[in-house]
């Protein structure tokens, strides 16, 4: 990755593997949930136009004319900061004949993130399309919660977090936030993103670092300085995870008949590359894969849920299990969770079941590189860890070289510090 300016990242691979060229546009900034608020409603505005492009409409015609072109607008939420990014495909014009599609895609990508002038200057056709967009995100919010398997892990977020209780929020904000905004404060959010934030533009195709660096010029920006390290990016519990009683199960009564239960497991953060791939292999075992503990015991033999999973989360520190289960099933699918880890720690050994699960790993992460949007982001990925090695070969180096007694030695560090289920029946709460 090379430094256009400072704070200014850019990088472009050449290839012909696809039959697309794609580009990313990244901002960063240190995550606030004010912030969050405002860039997930400035990304809506973004997907509706600019200052030259007056609707939706007008900008999916544009995008139809450039054959195709793929366009999306949004925000992440990685840890202590918060991502706005922008991303499009577009058909590589020797494929086509059309020797000016990629100026004037280039173009487009520019007028999208940069001419939204309109939001400073409260003209009535932004106001209008900001009350639009603002009343689409607060209804986007509202169908989040009504989703129980969304609302379970907010809740679970939410007790593990009532002290910081903006370290539970994601990407979006909240209900309170959203409602809070002006259109001043989406001009701010613009000016963020083209003035202050870490400003990185990737792409994997037929564009060259040339192409990237007339883009960078021809938009104007300024170099910029950040004093904060991408690295060290982890949110704390707000209780050590020596506090007794932690991971104890809460129950809430909802509507409906079914039940979702969230468990969060926390573990050591884990600030290699290397452990991080012992993490995954671990949780493979667990309950991430088909054959996993979880899936096999819970689900297909013990048929205890409708369905089970886990998820590592690398900025929060911890492995989620989420489970659909039956109302009067809480309690037992909740200390079974508990009872297969235990047993998973006692019985793992070197052997074929052990090597089924490395195959499937090294499988899976040979076809997810075979995305080019995930080649682009590992682009991005290399330059915010530089002391990871992203590559295949290490990836497979460290995972067929792994042994049972390591992984068994991971999961000794799991430690389970909240459980929350929302249980069909009355709107109560209980503790269980």
């Amino acid at each position: 990755m090379q430094e256009w300016q400072a704070g200014i990242h850019y990088q472009a691979v050449a290839s012909t593997k696809y039959k697309t060229n794609q580009v990313i546009i990244k901002a960063i900034l240190p995550y606030q949930a004010e912030r969050a608020a405002a860039w997930s409603l400035l990304a809506r505005m973004m997907e509706d136009g600019s200052d030259h492009i007056p609707s939706k409409a007008a900008l999916e015609g544009i995008l139809a004319q450039l054959y195709g072109a793929s366009l999306s607008v949004g925000v992440q939420r990685k840890g202590h900061f918060l991502e706005f990014v922008m991303a499009s495909q577009s058909v590589r014009p020797s494929l086509v004949q059309m020797p000016d599609l990629m100026p004037a895609w280039l173009n487009l990508m520019g007028q999208l993130w940069f001419e939204q002038e309109s939001l400073a200057l409260a003209t009535p056709q932004s106001q209008a399309r900001f009350e639009r967009e603002q009343a689409f995100q607060l209804q986007r919010i509202k169908r989040m919660s009504d989703d129980k398997r969304r609302l379970v892990v907010q809740k679970l977020y939410q007790e593990l977090y009532r002290e910081t209780p903006d370290n539970a929020l994601a990407n979006l904000g909240d209900v309170a936030r959203v409602q809070a905004l002006t259109l001043a404060d989406l001009a701010k959010a613009h000016r963020e993103i083209c003035q202050e934030a870490q400003f990185y533009l990737v792409s994997n195709g037929d564009l060259t670092d040339s192409d990237l660096i007339k883009w960078l010029e021809g938009w104007s920006l300024k170099g910029r300085q950040a004093d904060w390290d991408y690295g060290d990016n982890y949110l704390a519990l707000d209780k050590p995870l020596s506090t007794d009683n932690l991971g104890q199960l809460i129950e809430e009564k909802v509507q409906g008949q079914q039940a979702n239960l969230a468990m969060a497991f926390a573990f050591p953060p884990a600030k290699s590359l290397k452990e991080r791939i012992i993490l995954q292999v671990a949780n493979g075992i667990f309950g991430y894969l088909p054959v996993s503990r979880l899936f096999t015991e819970i689900r297909e033999k013990q048929s205890l849920a409708y369905a089970i999973h886990s998820g590592l989360d690398f900025h929060r520190s911890f492995a989620l299990v989420r489970a659909g289960i039956s109302p009067d099933k809480v309690g037992h699918v909740y200390e079974e969770v508990q009872a297969q880890l235990a047993d998973l720690m006692a019985s793992l050994e070197e052997g074929d079941y052990l090597e089924e699960v490395k195959l499937t790993l090294l499988s899976a992460d040979v076809q997810s590189r075979d995305y080019q949007h995930l080649e682009t982001d590992k682009m991005i990925a290399q330059d915010l860890y530089p002391d990871f090695d992203l590559s295949t070969d290490y990836f497979e180096s460290v995972v067929r070289a792994l042994k049972a007694e390591e992984v068994i030695a991971c999961l000794g560090k799991w430690r389970l510090v909240g459980a929350y289920a929302l249980v069909g029946g009355k709107d109560e709460r209980t503790l269980s």
